[in-house]
């Protein structure tokens, strides 16, 4: 038969088991985590060092390029031929990605032999300054090749005679641009051009652009 003192003893050992179990479970739980973190820890820093490398591998797409071009004007009617220098600056503009006409901003100057005979330069030139908005798209699977349209309105000045006389242009351009590399590319294009007072003509010339973030 159990005395009080044991039965006191007892009640206080139960009790304390009671108390105490709650601490072990707590104790194993953070021993649990502990190791998780220790082992995870490389996993997470391994992860990371993959994510950081596959940032610093996607550099960002050249933005601004910068293009010259040596062609030939083909005055119509009669085909005769024309030198026509161009130099243009264009630059992307993310906010305007979506509109159907481009995304790509374009400054360009132009100088043509606009006198009747010659090639490279008579006392009658034309002058002009446009802008235009060009939209491009990849035609082959590895972006090695790709078309683009630019449309381009401006001012033509024309010299030679005693006057200089200043004409509203539009001219449409299409071409096919090969990429060299990320910043090197040759451009052929084709141009319809129209001066007003001057009768409509094309120009076929090749360029070249290098291009910069």
């Amino acid at each position: 038969m159990m005395t009080p003192k044991k039965i006191v003893v007892a009640a206080a050992l139960l009790v304390g088991v009671w108390m105490m179990a709650p601490c072990m479970v707590h104790a194993q739980s953070e021993e649990g985590k502990k190791a998780e973190a220790k082992t995870g820890a490389p996993e997470h820093q391994e992860a990371g060092e993959k994510h950081e490398g596959a940032e610093a591998k996607e550099e960002p797409e050249p933005r601004t390029d910068f293009t010259v071009y040596v062609g030939s004007d083909f005055v119509r009617p009669g085909g005769l031929p024309r030198a026509n220098l161009q130099f243009a600056i264009g630059h992307r503009f993310d906010s305007i990605l979506k509109d159907p006409l481009g995304s790509v901003l374009v400054f360009n100057y132009a100088y043509e032999n606009a006198g009747t005979h010659g090639f490279f330069h008579t006392q009658f030139g034309s002058h002009s300054e446009d802008l235009g908005v060009m939209r491009d798209f990849h035609i082959s699977r590895e972006h090695h090749i790709s078309g683009y349209n630019l449309l381009q309105a401006g001012i033509s000045t024309l010299t030679g005679d005693e006057m200089v006389h200043n004409h509203f242009n539009f001219n449409e351009n299409v071409g096919v641009k090969f990429h060299i590399n990320r910043f090197n590319a040759i451009w052929v294009q084709e141009t319809y051009n129209k001066v007003v007072t001057v009768p409509w003509y094309t120009v076929t010339s090749i360029g070249y652009t290098y291009s910069i973030r």
